[in-house]
């Protein structure tokens, strides 16, 4: 399965991405905060979808979005900012999100393997 980088500075948030995509099979790293997530993007193993929040401490996630350096991987934009979706982002997901529509929405990235945000 693949190697998903959960970001988000809500403990619980990232709790239940944890257990839903590990149930999955999915392979799981997490962090709660922007800057940590850039460095996890560029490690290695490199993960093959990030699911980033964006209203973090720190770094946001629009900034980590804007320092993606090219060949990153695909990104799921999760957040409770209705306004996200004026940014014309194809991969987007409300949150509070229930644990079917987290693995629809991962399934989809996936099966995309797009390599933009």
């Amino acid at each position: 399965m693949a190697l998903v980088l959960v970001v988000d500075d809500e403990p619980d948030v990232r709790l239940l991405a944890r257990v839903v995509l590990r149930a999955a099979g999915h392979d799981v790293v997490e962090c709660a905060d922007g800057s940590k997530a850039l460095a996890l993007i560029q490690a290695h193993p490199r993960p093959d979808v990030v699911i980033l929040d964006i209203r973090m401490p720190g770094l946001t996630g629009w900034e980590v979005i804007d320092r993606l350096p090219p060949g990153s991987p695909p990104v799921l934009v999760v957040t409770a900012d209705a306004g996200a979706l004026d940014h014309g982002l194809e991969m987007l997901l409300a949150k509070p999100y229930r644990p079917e529509e987290l693995m629809a929405a991962i399934d989809a990235v996936l099966a995309a393997g797009s390599t933009e945000p």
